[in-house]
């Protein structure tokens, strides 16, 4: 049996074929399957050390009363807005802010806790108003900035500003309370 040119060259392009296939698309896939494979049976053995552990770390005596104490000054069960303002008014003059106005506004009832509005317009410099802002940040107790508004005249008064900020401060709704 002799084999001519023709199917001499079908048998290389055939050989050829079958060899990109097993080295181009077969064997990087089976590759990439073994990897993953070893990733799962990574992750399964992971998962398995650490479905035994509680999930919630038990609360030392001592962290839970110093907790309920923090607690107790971030979200106070009494509005207890003297101190508060008289803060806020001394961080104003420590930074340099001119107080235009500082005020509460009656209590919003809410389901889990009532928000107490604050609202605050003020004049001073921008780096002035950062630094408040970075005060407010730092109190113990919750304040959150709903709106800050800021406005100047550039030729009129350059380098000072107006700004308006609604604040809010947070109280605890009674246990008892419906």
């Amino acid at each position: 049996m002799r084999i001519d040119r023709g199917q001499c060259l079908f048998l290389v392009v055939l050989i050829l074929l079958v060899v990109t296939f097993v080295f181009g698309l077969w064997l990087p896939r089976r590759q990439r399957a073994e990897m993953l494979e070893h990733d799962i049976a990574v992750a399964q053995r992971e998962l398995a050390a650490v479905r035994d552990r509680p999930i919630v770390e038990p609360v030392n005596p001592i962290d839970a009363e110093r907790l309920r104490q923090e607690s107790e000054i971030a979200l106070p069960r009494q509005p207890q807005l003297g101190p508060l303002l008289e803060r806020l008014s001394a961080d104003l003059e420590a930074v340099g802010l001119t107080v235009r106005e500082l005020r509460a506004e009656s209590v919003v009832r809410q389901s889990e806790v009532d928000r107490i509005p604050i609202l605050l317009e003020c004049s001073g410099t921008y780096a002035g108003l950062r630094e408040l802002i970075r005060r407010i940040e730092d109190y113990e107790r919750l304040v959150r900035i709903d709106r800050l508004g800021v406005s100047g005249d550039a030729v009129a008064a350059p380098g000072n500003l107006d700004a308006g900020m609604e604040l809010s401060t947070f109280i605890r709704v009674a246990e008892d309370a419906p």
